[in-house]
């Protein structure tokens, strides 16, 4: 993102720079030639940092890839800088996840799927050998072996027959994961048939409990897949004990069928009325949700926006907060 407007992702595999309250959009990326957008495979990802963007997609086989890109001084994508970092096979078409961002410890989180088909067939969700089913962390400083190096602080680095760069476990298709500014970690998990979930993992509290220390949110959590579907046991064979509990979860039906996640709104944020709310929405209602928040801990729900049409994402910039839907359209949530 800039100051005068934001990067919109493609799942056709093309990146654009939209500038704010125009109809502009200027293409500064094409992959379209490394992915196909089918179903839920695509250019699905992006996250900037130290002057390099980071994109999360599937290629031509439908394994997850994650690249590094150069940006120039003028902030442009070099194509020919590109440089490729992970590939995950992917067992199944759907369950990509294909969330990417850069945490306030400037380490790279990556959300994966499960893998697809349904029911976690694999029972890769709850299996430490498995990269799916996952948020992942990695330092994408390359080295002159490696192309990622691992955080020595990663909870599972060391551990036999564990992937060290597994940082959270127990999910489904978490699509769209983001910290909030005290260091929080919220995920929203698309169910199965029955329950959609939002779940947070807190960062551990600096004296007074003001903020949260960077780089504790979600280290070794479990987020209970595919023992659990949100907080209702699911595969008797699975075992969570541990699992965290949704913060908010819903049934399938008038109230949707596939969460979008999602964002704490900032307390610098234009739209004033939704500061420190967390808002998603469901790709088959079109609702926004609003969850009033205190700290961590729920206080009350509340529907800000209905009748879109199959929102994919809800996004916060400086200027305020934006939903997007799978045809191209840009929402603008003024909180009025």
């Amino acid at each position: 993102m800039s100051d005068n407007g934001a990067f919109i992702v493609s799942q056709q595999g093309r990146i654009f720079f939209w500038k704010y309250n125009s109809r502009t959009l200027t293409k500064v990326l094409d992959i379209t030639s490394l992915t196909s957008a089918k179903g839920e495979r695509g250019l699905l990802g992006l996250t900037f940092r130290k002057g390099r963007a980071y994109l999360n997609y599937t290629n031509k086989a439908g394994d997850t890839v994650i690249a590094e890109y150069a940006l120039t001084r003028t902030g442009e994508f070099d194509a020919k800088s590109r440089r490729e970092l992970l590939v995950i096979k992917q067992p199944y078409s759907n369950h990509n996840g294909g969330a990417i961002i850069t945490g306030p410890d400037d380490m790279l989180y990556i959300g994966t799927g499960d893998g697809g088909s349904s029911g976690d067939p694999d029972r890769t969700a709850q299996n430490l050998k498995s990269m799916l089913g996952k948020i992942l962390r990695i330092d994408p400083t390359s080295t002159s072996q490696k192309t990622y190096q691992i955080p020595k602080d990663n909870p599972y680095v060391g551990v036999a027959g564990a992937r060290p760069e597994i940082w959270s476990i127990g999910l489904r298709n978490p699509w769209r994961i983001t910290f909030d500014e005290l260091n929080n970690l919220w995920i929203a998990d698309v169910g199965q048939n029955k329950w959609e979930e939002i779940n947070v993992a807190t960062a551990t509290s600096k004296s007074g409990g003001v903020s949260g220390t960077v780089g504790t949110a979600g280290r070794k959590s479990n987020f209970g897949w595919s023992a659990f579907e949100g907080s209702h046991k699911f595969n008797a064979d699975q075992n969570a004990p541990t699992a965290l509990k949704p913060i908010y979860e819903y049934k399938h039906g008038d109230e949707g069928c596939s969460v979008s996640g999602g964002v704490r709104v900032s307390a610098n944020n234009p739209v004033t009325l939704l500061r420190g709310w967390y808002l998603f929405s469901d790709y088959c209602s079109g609702v926004i949700t609003g969850l009033r928040l205190q700290g961590t801990k729920l206080t009350g729900s509340e529907k800000i926006v209905e009748n879109l049409r199959n929102v994919v994402a809800v996004q916060q910039t400086s200027n305020g907060i934006y939903a997007l839907s799978i045809n191209g359209n840009i929402y603008s949530i003024t909180g009025k």
